[in-house]
């Protein structure tokens, strides 16, 4: 994790090129397993989510939250990407 804004969302230096083919389902972060998505609107409200943002990088955001407080995340918290389930 290199950055977290000030919404909450950590942006990872996972860029989207690195996580076209296979594409993985989920990664793990600060021990919670959170489902890759396209958009915020594929979780419910409240709920984490893994997508890649504006910046072509893989960011961790929670829908209508705030992912950083919510997860306890902070730069250097490891991030597993799991490419098959």
């Amino acid at each position: 994790m290199i950055h977290i804004d000030h919404f909450g969302n950590a942006t990872t230096n996972a860029p989207a090129d690195a996580l076209k083919f296979p594409k993985p389902r989920s990664v793990k972060i600060a021990g919670v397993k959170i489902p890759v998505r396209q958009t915020y609107s594929d979780v419910k409200e409240g709920k984490p989510v893994a997508l890649i943002g504006s910046s072509a990088l893989l960011e961790i955001a929670v829908r209508e939250g705030h992912a950083a407080k919510t997860l306890k995340l902070k730069v250097g918290t490891p991030l597993t990407i799991d490419l098959d389930e």
